[in-house]
C-alpha cells in the first residue's frame, strides 16, 4: 500500500479481506504510513497494520425502527494483529445447540479453537511431527543482517 491514496487503499482492503472501507477508515490507513506516525506514544506498533486492525475489529449500526442495532458492515469485531502482546487470558462466548457438542461450553486453550473450527467445518487435520534428531537439520542461527533484511522484507 505504500505510495497509494486513500481511494486505492480502499480498493487493495477490500480485494484482499472482503471487507469494504470508508474513505475515513482509508484515510486513517494513508496517515498511518507516513513515516513517524505514532498512534499511542511509546507504545511498539507495527503500521499501517495496527490501523487496519483497529478499523477492521469494528462493526459499524445504525438504529432500526425499534431501537435495536443493525449491522451496516458486519466485521468480526476481533483485533487480529498486534505487534505488542500482554499474554492475558481473552473471553470467547460461543453459544448455540453446538457449543456444548463442540466443548466450547467451558474455558479452553486458544489453540482449541482451531480444532472445534475443523470439526464444525468437517475437516480432519494432524500436525506435522518429528524427531528431534529429524528436525535438528532445520534448525538455523541467523545473522543480524540477515534479520534485518528479513524484517525490512515483511514490515510496512
Amino acid at each position: 500500500m505504500k505510495g497509494k491514496g486513500p481511494g486505492d487503499i480502499g480498493d487493495i482492503v477490500r480485494e484482499h479481506t472482503g471487507f469494504a472501507i470508508g474513505k475515513d477508515e482509508s484515510r486513517m490507513i494513508a496517515d498511518a504510513m507516513v513515516p513517524g506516525y505514532s498512534s499511542h506514544t511509546g507504545d511498539f506498533i507495527c503500521q499501517p497494520d495496527a490501523t487496519l486492525a483497529k478499523i477492521l475489529s469494528h462493526s459499524s449500526y445504525v438504529k432500526k425502527a425499534k431501537g435495536e442495532p443493525a449491522a451496516v458492515i458486519r466485521r468480526g469485531n476481533v483485533g487480529f494483529t498486534s505487534c505488542n502482546h500482554t499474554a492475558e487470558d481473552q473471553l470467547l462466548l460461543a453459544y448455540g445447540h453446538k457449543a456444548r457438542e463442540l466443548g466450547m461450553d467451558r474455558l479452553v486453550d486458544n489453540t482449541y479453537l482451531f480444532e472445534v473450527m475443523c470439526r464444525y467445518f468437517g475437516l480432519t487435520h494432524r500436525n506435522p511431527s518429528m524427531t528431534p534428531e529429524q528436525a535438528i537439520q532445520y534448525l538455523k542461527t541467523t545473522s543480524t543482517e540477515e534479520w534485518r533484511r528479513h524484517m525490512k522484507l515483511h514490515m510496512a
